[in-house]
């Protein structure tokens, strides 16, 4: 809603796109990649909690899951 006085301002448009501007190839931005979420960690076999979830845990917790399953301090291999 224009407040009083604004009669004379030109509503801006979206900026248009001007073609050829930088030279560059066009290219739309593609989303960047999210890293997997902890809910939805994929259920192959191995029963690994996640980093954020051990991170999470009470301390005796912990202490139980190091105990039964040593500390594992491997990397897991990144899927490309």
């Amino acid at each position: 809603m224009p407040s009083k006085g604004s009669s004379t301002k030109k509503r801006r448009t979206a900026p248009k796109k001007v073609s050829g501007l930088t030279g560059g190839p066009k290219t739309t931005r593609k989303p960047t990649k999210k890293p997997p979420d902890a809910s939805q960690k994929s259920t192959k076999g191995n029963n690994k909690p996640t980093f954020t979830e051990l991170l999470n845990m009470e301390h005796e917790d912990l202490m139980d899951y190091i105990k039964t399953n040593g500390l594992d301090n491997s990397v897991p291999e990144k899927k490309s």
